[in-house]
């Protein structure tokens, strides 16, 4: 593309067959293909827009009757760099899955830890050096899963070297 924009464009097949105890419900044989797209903009040198889209199905052929799960994925992104000391990045994610089936169990492999419906996830880090010895970083993140609750989750640390 122009300098300015660049994209990564994958396309993924796994193929993946668990076996585990008759007394366990991880047991799988799966196959997934997917495509992802990241698209970036860089306008300036400090500041990145990103972009991402990715659709994918998966079948899981162990199950009596096969679970197949459509996936389609969309993202934002927004990096600044500031003079050299400090980050800040914000993102936002929503992954969509579609189950063929509400009777199987689905292991939380399967899912990447996401729940059957839609699925938000965003967060916000901020991390700066003030010098060469001391640092500091702030990071939220914020899900919503299928009908559940909103988790929120906030963290700040500070380090000193000596």
């Amino acid at each position: 593309m122009v300098k300015e924009i660049n994209n990564e464009t994958e396309f993924i097949n796994t193929v993946e067959n668990v076996l585990a105890p008759s007394n366990s419900n991880r047991s799988r044989n799966t196959i997934a293909n997917e495509i992802k797209s990241d698209f970036s903009y860089r306008p300036i040198n400090n500041v990145e827009i990103g972009f991402l889209i990715k659709v994918g199905r998966l079948e899981d052929s162990y199950p009596e009757t096969p679970t197949i799960i459509d996936e389609n994925k969309i993202s934002l992104r927004l990096t600044l760099s500031l003079l050299q000391k400090g980050r800040l990045r914000v993102e936002i994610d929503r992954t969509e899955l579609i189950s063929n089936t509400k009777n199987n169990i689905i292991p939380f492999e399967i899912t990447n830890g996401n729940l059957i419906g839609k699925n938000y996830i965003w967060r916000a880090n901020f991390d700066y050096r003030f010098t060469g010895n001391l640092q500091a970083k702030v990071s939220y993140n914020g899900r919503l899963q299928g009908k559940g609750k909103v988790i929120n989750i906030f963290s700040a640390e500070a380090r000193a070297y000596f």
